[in-house]
C-alpha cells in the first residue's frame, strides 16, 4: 500500500507541475498528500465511558517506506487535541529500534489501559498497565515467550491474556513454521 500512496504523490506531483503550479507549493501538496496516506493505524479501542479513544499507529522509518515500530495514543473522544503517546518505560538506554506497542484495551471503570510492549527487551512483549490519571506505565508481567491479547475481566479486578510459553512467534494453523526434516530437535518451540 505505501509503494502505490508514493507512486499516487509522485503522479499528482507531476500532473500539478505540469499545469504550471509553482514547484514548492506542489511539493508542500505532495508531503501533506504522503503523510496523510500513509498513516498506518492498526487497532482502537473506545473507552467504556465513551470518553477517551485509543490508537496504534506504526511509525514511519525516515525514508516514508518502512515502518520502524509503533506507538500507542490516546486522546478525549470527540474532541481536538492533540494525542498522547502512551508507551512502556524503556529499562534499556541503548535500544536504537522503536518498540513495538500494541494490544489496548480498556478495564471496566475506564481509568486503565491494558497493552503490550517490548520496550524493555526488542522481540519479547510484556503486559503494562496505563493509568489514566497518573500518566503513568508500570510493567505487570515478566514472561518469556509469545504473550497477546489482553482482555479485563467484566468487574475489572483481573486481566486473561494469551500466552504460549518460550515461543518467539504466533503459533497456530495458520502460521508459517519450519517443516520437520532432519533430525529431530528435543526443544519444543511451540505448543499446540
Amino acid at each position: 500500500m505505501m509503494r502505490t500512496s508514493m507512486r499516487a504523490s509522485l503522479a499528482l506531483t507531476a500532473t500539478l507541475a505540469a499545469c504550471g503550479i509553482c514547484s514548492a507549493h506542489v511539493q508542500s501538496m505532495a508531503d501533506d498528500m504522503r503523510s496523510i496516506v500513509t498513516t498506518d493505524y492498526r487497532e482502537v479501542a473506545l473507552s467504556p465511558d465513551h470518553r477517551r479513544v485509543a490508537w496504534v499507529q506504526a511509525v514511519p522509518g525516515n525514508n516514508g517506506d518502512l515502518t520502524i515500530g509503533t506507538s500507542i495514543y490516546l486522546a478525549p473522544a470527540g474532541k481536538n487535541e492533540s494525542p498522547l503517546n502512551v508507551t512502556a518505560p524503556a529499562r534499556a538506554k541503548d535500544l536504537k529500534a522503536r518498540p513495538e506497542e500494541d494490544s489496548p484495551g480498556w478495564s471496566a471503570d475506564s481509568s486503565t489501559l491494558a497493552f503490550l510492549s517490548d520496550a524493555e527487551s526488542p522481540g519479547q512483549k510484556q503486559l503494562y498497565l496505563y493509568d489514566v490519571a497518573q500518566r503513568s506505565a508500570r510493567r505487570l508481567t515478566s514472561v518469556k515467550g509469545y504473550l497477546a491479547t489482553p482482555l479485563w475481566s467484566h468487574d475489572g479486578r483481573s486481566i486473561a491474556v494469551l500466552f504460549t510459553e518460550n515461543s518467539s512467534r504466533v503459533a497456530g494453523p495458520l502460521s508459517a513454521g519450519a517443516p520437520v526434516a532432519g533430525v529431530v530437535d528435543a526443544q519444543i518451540f511451540e505448543q499446540r
